[in-house]
């Protein structure tokens, strides 16, 4: 079974990190899907979560991505590939 989780952070992901990293030590999501990221793939290494790769979805050549994606690390081999950083 997969475990998926999506949230809706809200005005962006950057205030919000820790509530995420938080999220995702408590229930170790398989894909943390992130709605209103307002991601500007800037200081990507800022966003890492040890144990998951970082989806961001196409509309990052816009300017910026509205959802991102955690995926754990032990599926991402699975997954069909976005852009994964």
């Amino acid at each position: 079974m997969i475990n998926i989780i999506t949230w809706n952070c809200a005005g962006g992901l950057r205030g919000k990190l820790d509530e995420v990293k938080e999220l995702v030590n408590i229930t170790c999501p398989d894909l943390l899907f992130i709605c209103e990221a307002e991601f500007n793939g800037k200081n990507i290494s800022y966003y890492c979560i040890p144990g998951y790769h970082l989806d961001i979805a196409d509309s990052i050549n816009l300017g910026k991505a509205r959802i991102i994606c955690y995926v754990k690390s032990s599926i991402k081999d699975f997954l069909p590939r976005v852009t994964r950083l």
